[in-house]
């Protein structure tokens, strides 16, 4: 017999400990301490093995447009930012940035001349992409390892040469052309 609230707690805590070693979906699977359901539904697989960032379900789509000349600038959606640097292009340019949140963080960038309405993908000089990973509900326990990839329609085409800023829980990493990057976890690491 439990007597107290001491034992009664130890109690509760062993069967909420030996409901989560249950598989949740009734297959054969390692048993886990973790809810299952919860970290399949906050990732993002890929075929490749990447696991991209979610993003908030709450903020949605974000986008930001803007003028800048050869003198660059910022586009900045929250803690995520495009900086152009001074001279990366040589005329005025109309940046967008959007900022997805699903089914993966993604930011979609497009630059396009002023003058004619033409595509620019490539730069000048390289432009740094901040990506903040603070409200995503993906499971990141060593934030080191996480990268910023470069896709298209949830494949991955490429990975980025990332640097990760643990207090400001953002990846950075410079590009030199544009398309759609997503942080993410790559398994084999």
């Amino acid at each position: 017999m439990v007597k107290g609230l001491p034992g009664l707690l130890l109690a509760l805590s062993i069967v909420g400990v030996a409901a989560c070693d249950r598989p949740w979906d009734g297959a054969s699977s390692a048993p886990s301490v973790v809810a299952p359901r919860a970290v399949e539904e906050a990732a993002y697989r890929t075929g490749s093995g990447v696991t991209l960032v979610l993003g908030d379900a709450a903020a949605g789509t974000q986008t930001q447009t803007i003028e800048l000349s050869k003198n660059g600038g910022k586009l900045t959606i929250g803690p995520n930012s495009l900086t152009i640097p001074f001279k990366a292009v040589g005329e005025d340019v109309r940046w967008t940035f959007t900022l997805k949140s699903l089914p993966y963080l993604a930011a979609d960038l497009h630059a396009v001349r002023v003058s004619d309405g033409t595509a620019i993908t490539t730069f000048d000089a390289p432009l740094t992409l901040r990506l903040s990973y603070a409200k995503s509900p993906t499971p990141i326990p060593n934030p080191r390892l996480l990268s910023i990839y470069w896709v298209d329609g949830g494949n991955v085409l490429g990975v980025q040469k990332t640097s990760v800023d643990r207090k400001g829980q953002t990846v950075y990493t410079t590009l030199t052309h544009f398309s759609e990057y997503s942080p993410g976890l790559d398994a084999t690491e």
